[in-house]
């Protein structure tokens, strides 16, 4: 009946509000992360103002949009509305990805996602970011958020296709090259050596080093180095004064 059609598009036009306001929460929580960075960065008194003034605008439109959505449990509501089941939010955890130099492809498994209206699955993608939202599948909405790709991408030419149960996502890739990971690998603490009491102190700052060495990235490897071989030539200088 006409009542029941009109709680259908209601109810239908809630689901794609909530997805949009989800997609721009994720990337409003992506520019207050950043600019929280950019805070802590920023040394002139000029700079952080700037900064935290932008970010006290960011965080209001995120607990604006936060309002919202609980707004829209309501929005559906009255007599003439149909009852719907509750349908809960579910991460994507388990994904599987493989590169070529000008792309990457992600593979995500989901059983029945090929069923769903083309509606009911959707992509966004962002300079360094990507989020799928398949809405209403098996009860639950289904969402994959990477807001911190490894590299930048060119959104306009990415694209998403539904396969057989499973969604395939092309990330098209800003420059060529080969990724090492999909998003940025923590960077590992050098390990220190216990400490020995009894041991020899320069044998000690030896071993300490070489575990930094060994275990450090790129820029301590070159301090180090650097250390060192200042520290050699200080000795063959004291050496030739004798």
């Amino acid at each position: 009946n006409r009542s029941s059609d009109l709680g259908e598009v209601v109810y239908e036009v809630v689901l794609e509000v909530s997805l949009v306001q989800s997609m721009a929460l994720a990337k409003l929580r992506l520019d207050s992360a950043e600019l929280s960075h950019l805070l802590t960065k920023a040394e002139r008194d000029r700079a952080k103002a700037c900064l935290l003034r932008e970010l006290n605008v960011v965080q209001k439109e995120i607990h604006a949009l936060e309002e919202a959505e609980k707004k829209n449990g309501s929005a559906t509501g009255g007599e003439q509305t149909p009852s719907k089941p509750k349908v809960y939010a579910a991460k994507i955890t388990t994904y599987g990805w493989d590169q070529s130099d000008k792309s990457v492809k992600i593979y995500v498994n989901l059983p029945g996602v090929d069923k769903l209206a083309a509606e009911n699955v959707k992509v966004a993608f962002d300079t360094k970011s990507v989020c799928l939202d398949v809405l209403g599948l098996k009860g639950k909405n289904h969402q994959l958020h990477i807001l911190n790709l490894l590299e930048a991408i060119v959104p306009d030419k990415s694209s998403h296709k539904v396969k057989s149960d499973s969604v395939a996502i092309t990330l098209v890739k800003a420059k060529a090259s080969k990724w090492d990971s999909l998003v940025p690998s923590k960077k590992k603490e050098p390990s220190l050596p216990p400490v020995d009491k009894d041991a020899d102190p320069n044998k000690s700052i030896m071993d300490m080093m070489k575990n930094m060495y060994q275990d450090g990235d790129d820029e301590m490897k070159r301090m180090i180095a650097k250390a060192w071989t200042e520290s050699q030539e200080k000795k063959t200088k004291g050496l030739d004064d004798d």
